[in-house]
């Protein structure tokens, strides 16, 4: 946890990182601080009409604040506090993080993109099926690869979906199963349909 202390126009905030974004919006309105959480960057300079002061007694979290960068924020910072606030492993974390040469929130995020579909830079699908069975649970899926096919070619996968394919063929090693995450191939149409295959 980071605890968050901001001067503006002579109001002041204290709050503790992480918490839910709109709890976050509605404490900096409380305080009368105008700006949203986006606008706060985390290194602030004289110019700006306000002041951030962010500190720790967790080593993880001491970490990521002495890898700031000036183009960091408080959105940013809360988001990223969220996530790795519920891994279990922080000295993983901790030394991956120490080892590397991050020097703001996105470089550590890239860090861990393949170990958090919220860090990857890649199109993340999560469906809601309407109907389906109650012990069916549904998994995000990373979309790894996209290839465009005629539509003809769409109709027919949609149709026989677990027909051995070319195209998936050529393109099997982009779809893995990692523990937190699945990847995948989508086809698509001129028409927008999308197919997952995985």
């Amino acid at each position: 946890m980071i605890n968050v202390n901001i001067r503006y126009k002579g109001k002041e905030l204290s709050t503790i990182l992480p918490k839910c974004n709109d709890e976050l919006s509605a404490d900096l309105k409380k305080a009368g601080i105008d700006l949203p959480a986006e606008k706060l960057k985390l290194r602030s300079s004289a110019k700006e009409q306000y002041l951030v002061g962010l500190y720790t007694n967790n080593p993880l979290d001491d970490l990521i604040i002495d890898r700031l960068c000036n183009n960091d924020n408080l959105f940013e910072l809360n988001n990223l506090c969220g996530i790795l606030d519920n891994v279990a492993d922080h000295d993983l974390i901790f030394k991956t993080i120490l080892c590397s040469d991050a020097r703001c929130i996105n470089g550590i995020k890239k860090l861990f993109a393949d170990h958090f579909m919220e860090f990857s830079d890649k199109l993340v699908l999560n469906t809601h099926l309407e109907e389906k069975p109650a012990t069916f649970n549904v998994k995000k899926c990373v979309i790894e690869k996209a290839i465009a096919v005629t539509h003809k070619n769409f109709e027919h996968i949609s149709r026989f979906p677990f027909m051995s394919l070319a195209f998936l063929e050529r393109n099997k090693d982009f779809m893995y199963y990692m523990m937190t995450r699945k990847i995948c191939i989508t086809a698509f149409s001129s028409m927008i349909s999308i197919l997952v295959m995985v």
